[in-house]
C-alpha cells in the first residue's frame, strides 16, 4: 500500500518477531483522521461506512442495485430476508470511484436478538444426517461479529480491485478497534480455491476445518474465524507483506491498539506465505442466501450464492 525506504532498512535488520511493535511505533506518530463513522481514501477511491437502518434513500437505491444485480436469482427474497434479519446495528462500508459505488461489504454484530447468518448453518455428520451449527464450539463469548455480503465491481483492473478489497479490510479492521470485537466469522464457498487462499494466505484468517450447509442446499461452505488479539500480535510478524498491510490498516486511526479479552479459540494463527504480486488473489463477488429457516417467507428454499 506504501513503500517506506526507511522502514525497508528497519525490515532487514530488525529480527521479524519485532516488527509489530515497529508498526505500532511507525503509526502512532501517523495524523488521526479516521474518526467515525469511518471514512478515508486512497488514490481514486474514498470509503465511507453508513449505519444500515439509517441510509438516505438515494444511497440505499444505490446499493441494492450494486449488491443485489437485476438479473439476480430471487433479488427481492434476498434483500427482503437481510432487511428481516441483519439489520440491527449493521454497518455498510460503500467504497466509491468518482460517484459510482465499486465495492462493499457489511458487518453484521451478534446481539441478545439477532443472530449471525453463519448461526442459520447446519454441519453434516458423516451418515448424512444435519445437526445445527453452534458458534459457541468455536467462539468462548458473544463478541462476535459476522463479514457479509463482500462485493466489488467486476469493472476494475487488477490493481483497482486489489486496492479495493484492501480498502474494505482496513475498514473492518477500523470497526473492530472501534468496538472492541474479540472475533470475526466469515463462511465462502468450499469450491472457490483462489478465496481460501486469500483468507488464509493473504488475509491470515483461522481454519477450524468445519463445513456448513444452509437449509435444504446440500451447497457446501468453509467457515473461518479471526481472532483479533492474535490477528493485533502477530499478523505484522508473518511476511513482509503483511507487515505493510498491517501498518497501512493502522495508520490515521484515532484509537490504534486493540484491548479485548484474552483469546481461548482453539488452533494457531496460520503460518502464512508471502504472496507474489502476480500471484495475488482477487475477491470477486461473494453473495449467499442466508435464511432465518422458520420466520421468513420464503425459508428452507435457499438458492445457489451468487459467486461471480
Amino acid at each position: 500500500m506504501f513503500n517506506n525506504p526507511l522502514l525497508n532498512a528497519l525490515l532487514q535488520k530488525l529480527p521479524q518477531n519485532t516488527w509489530n511493535e515497529l508498526s505500532n511505533f511507525y503509526t502512532f506518530f501517523t495524523l488521526p483522521t479516521i474518526g467515525s463513522p469511518i471514512a478515508f481514501r486512497f488514490k481514486k477511491f474514498h470509503l465511507q461506512e453508513y449505519t444500515t437502518t439509517e441510509m438516505p434513500q438515494s444511497v440505499l437505491t444505490a446499493f441494492l442495485r450494486f449488491c443485489f444485480p437485476t438479473d439476480m436469482s430471487n433479488r427481492q427474497e434476498e434483500i427482503d430476508c437481510d432487511k428481516l434479519n441483519y439489520r440491527e446495528k449493521t454497518s455498510t462500508f460503500l467504497v466509491y470511484k468518482d460517484t459510482q459505488i465499486v465495492g462493499c461489504v457489511q458487518i453484521v454484530p451478534k446481539t441478545e436478538t439477532q443472530s449471525l447468518p453463519v448461526e442459520f448453518a447446519s454441519i453434516e455428520s458423516p451418515d448424512g444426517l444435519l445437526s445445527k451449527f453452534n458458534i459457541f464450539v468455536i467462539i468462548p463469548n458473544n463478541n462476535v461479529m459476522e463479514i457479509y455480503r463482500c462485493r466489488r465491481s467486476f469493472d476494475l483492473g487488477r490493481i483497482e480491485a486489489i486496492n479495493v478489497l484492501l480498502m474494505l479490510y482496513k475498514a473492518v479492521w477500523a470497526k473492530v478497534i472501534q468496538l472492541g470485537t474479540a472475533y470475526t466469522c466469515i463462511s465462502f464457498d468450499s469450491s472457490k480455491k483462489d478465496l481460501r487462499s486469500l483468507y488464509l494466505n493473504k488475509l491470515a484468517f483461522i481454519d477450524p476445518n468445519i463445513t456448513l450447509i444452509f437449509g435444504d442446499n446440500r451447497m457446501k461452505w468453509n467457515l473461518l474465524i479471526k481472532d483479533w488479539k492474535k490477528h493485533e500480535l502477530f499478523f505484522a510478524t508473518l511476511s513482509k507483506s503483511h507487515f505493510y498491510i498491517q501498518t497501512w490498516f493502522r495508520m490515521s486511526l484515532k484509537k490504534k491498539h486493540l484491548h479485548v479479552a484474552p483469546s481461548h479459540i482453539a488452533g494457531k494463527v496460520q503460518k502464512v506465505q508471502l504472496i507474489k504480486d502476480s500471484n495475488v488473489v482477487i475477491a470477486q463477488t461473494i453473495l449467499s442466501s442466508r435464511r432465518r429457516p422458520k420466520k421468513a417467507t420464503f425459508q428452507n428454499r435457499i438458492k445457489k450464492p451468487q459467486v461471480r
